[in-house]
C-alpha cells in the first residue's frame, strides 16, 4: 500500500522537492499550496496520484478542514493533524 503524503507549500521548494521525491516513489500526494494552479502540471504527469487542495497555513480553521477532508478521502493517521498544526504554528509568512 502506498503512503499517502499531505504536504504544504508543495508548489515550491521544499515542499516541491518533497512532493516530486513522493510521487517519484509512487506514493500519493495531497498537494496544498495558497495558489494551487502551479500544481497543475504535478497532477497531469501523475494521474491519480496527487489531489490539489488550497490552503493557506496560516489558517487554523482551514487547516482542520483540510485535514478533516484528507481523513474523509484516504482514512485516518493520527500524525496528519499534529505535523499540520506544528508546521502552521512554526511558519510565519512566505509565500506558497
Amino acid at each position: 500500500m502506498n503512503k499517502v503524503w499531505l504536504i504544504t507549500g508543495a508548489n515550491s521548494g521544499f515542499g516541491r522537492a518533497i512532493t516530486e521525491a513522493a510521487l517519484a516513489a509512487g506514493d500519493v500526494v495531497v498537494a496544498t499550496a495558497r495558489r494551487v494552479a502551479s500544481l497543475n502540471n504535478l497532477a497531469a504527469a501523475h494521474p491519480g496520484q496527487v489531489d490539489i487542495l488550497p490552503l493557506d497555513v496560516t489558517d487554523t480553521a482551514a487547516i482542520d478542514a483540510t485535514v478533516r477532508d484528507v481523513i474523509g478521502r484516504h482514512g485516518p493517521d493520527r500524525r496528519a493533524g499534529q505535523q499540520c498544526r506544528a508546521h502552521a504554528c512554526r511558519r510565519r509568512g512566505g509565500d506558497n
